[in-house]
Formats: C-alpha cells, structure tokens, sequence
C-alpha cells in the first residue's frame, strides 16, 4: 500500500455556536484521487479550507508526510506542496493567462532581494525558469497558445483551465480541487476528467470536492460523504453507492 501523504485526525471547526466539521478523521495515500461529497452545508469547504490552512482548526490535527501543519498558515502549506483551485474563480481578469500561472510558479522560486531590485544575472535567469514552468503546466493542460491572452476575455471553461495551471505551477504534491465541474459544459467536463487523470499520473495527489456524481465515482478511487459536519462513511464508489445511510441521508431516499 502506498505511503500516507496527508492525515487528518479529529479535526473540528467551530463559528461561534455552529460547527462547521465534527470531528473528522482520513487519510490520502501517495497518488491517489479521493472525492469528497455531501448535501450543501455539510462542511466540504470549510474541511478543504482548514486542509489549505486558510482556516484554523478549533480541535485535531492535520499531518502532511508525517509533519504536523495544523497551524500553519496557507501559504506555508503551499510552500510544502499543498496547492488548491476556488470554487469561485480567484483568477486576475485584467493580467495575461501567463501572468496569473507565473504567480504560482513563485511560490517556490527565489531569485533574492538584491538580484530582484538591481536586475542581477540571477534574477533574469530564475524568471526565465519560471516562465518555462508556466509554459510547461500550459502545455500539460493544452491551452499554452493561450499564454498571452488576458484572462477576463477567456470563456468560463478556459479560465477554469488556467486556475488549475497555476495550482499546478507551484509543484504541488498535494492539489485540492474545489467544484472543478462547476459551470461547465458537458465537453468541457469530459476534457476535466482526462485532465485530472493526467494530472495524477503525473505524480500529484489529487482530492476533490465535487457536485456531479459522474465525474465523481468515474475519477475517485475512494470517497468521503459528509453530513451536517460529520463523515458519514468512507469506501470506494462502489462500497458509498450501496451504503444505506448515504441513500437515506444524500440522495434522499428511503
């Protein structure tokens, strides 16, 4: 069995009187795809959040390669390699699609101070690095024609695309991705799949929260299903789509 890439150990998330996460516990394994699902309000973008360190956890724990980063801020956990995409698009409308790929590409690039401010030969070398790494994670996703184009002129599904790039351009060992399928059409939902797939093989560790149950149980080798907060249960497709608590409590049946 693969080794444990992430651990999360009865993490909760209390605002004021609500809790948001109840006590959770999972772990992801080095280059797998897990999916987390559930009704709206059950807690997958506030468990995401705190995964990403944009949140703090009230209680619990959270290991990454057996490194407690609980409190770690989110842009320390990115340093580490745990890079995320919104639900809500956080592109840069007004700057190119290279622009906005090439600040994920600085996260883990260094060209110094003194080089930055007096154009050192450092610093224009680590900028064309970075620029090859953008180009690279463009390419991987198949829109580097795209490079130059400002973003806000792009469809929706295109912008999509150059988020995950810029996720991708941070050399994330873990990437999360939130609602990726949403606002897409059914071609460019297919093209998400292929992608994701590719993405894996690549050596990234993927977990995802997704609405479209399709693109869910076709990608995801094991799924989490949350409630009111709470994990509900945990399996493979196969094993979530039987269970009868999920039935009852998801799909609303029974």
């Amino acid at each position: 069995m693969a080794e444990v890439l992430l651990s999360v150990d009865n993490i909760s998330k209390n605002f004021g009187g609500l809790i948001a996460v109840d006590n959770i516990s999972f772990n992801i394994r080095v280059g797998q795809i897990k999916a987390i699902i559930g009704p709206n309000g059950s807690g997958k973008t506030t468990l995401f959040n705190l995964i990403s360190g944009h949140y703090q956890p009230s209680s619990g724990s959270i290991y990454f390669y057996g490194f407690n980063i609980t409190k770690w801020p989110a842009w320390k956990s990115a340093s580490v390699g745990i890079s995320r995409t919104f639900q809500n698009l956080a592109l840069f409308t007004n700057m190119s699609v290279i622009e906005n790929v090439l600040m994920g590409v600085h996260l883990h690039t260094k060209a110094g101070f003194l080089s930055s401010i007096f154009r050192l030969p450092a610093f224009f070398k680590r900028e064309k690095e970075a620029r090859e790494i953008a180009i690279e994670k463009l390419s991987l996703l198949g829109i580097s024609d795209i490079a130059e184009k400002k973003c806000g002129d792009l469809p929706f599904g295109l912008q999509r695309l150059v988020e995950m790039a810029r996720a991708l351009a941070a050399e994330p060992r873990l990437l999360l991705l939130d609602e990726p399928a949403s606002g897409l059409d059914i071609h460019d939902r297919n093209r998400l799949c292929e992608i994701i797939r590719q993405i894996r093989d690549e050596g990234v560790t993927i977990l995802m929260v997704e609405h479209d149950m399709n693109i869910t149980m076709s990608l995801a080798e094991e799924v989490i299903v949350l409630d009111s907060g709470k994990k509900i249960c945990e399996g493979t497709p196969k094993e979530i789509q039987r269970d009868p608590e999920v039935i009852r409590i998801y799909l609303g049946e029974g």
